[in-house]
């Protein structure tokens, strides 16, 4: 028990406070006062939604799955718009035009979903 209660005291000092448990697994103690303990985190958290490091964690997830649709996307239209690449290749069209030709096709097949 001192060990955790030193590690918690590493954490943040704005971080919320931690409810420890004591319980003996053998002996089946403590086992109603952890479910409660947990049940009471539970609804301390679902009060807390405002709390930046879970916004910041949905933000990244959103952030990701976004960039995951955006390169699939991406790399079904370059698959079937090969003359971009092929128009750069050959230097009749610059690369930055070809990426705003790219970006106006996915933005349309997006938009056809």
């Amino acid at each position: 028990m001192r060990d955790l209660t030193q590690m918690l005291e590493l954490r943040a000092h704005d971080a919320q406070p931690v409810e420890i448990v004591r319980t003996v697994a053998t002996a089946g103690k403590g086992i109603d006062e952890l479910a409660n303990a947990a049940e009471r985190h539970r609804e301390r958290e679902s009060h807390n939604d405002a709390h930046p490091r879970h916004r910041r964690r949905a933000e990244a997830a959103v952030r990701e799955h976004a960039l995951d649709q955006l390169r699939r996307a991406v790399d079904e239209t370059l698959a079937t718009r090969g003359e971009l690449v092929d128009r750069v290749t050959a230097r009749g069209l610059d690369p930055y035009s070809a990426a705003d030709e790219l970006v106006q096709a996915v933005t349309a097949r997006l938009a056809g979903k």
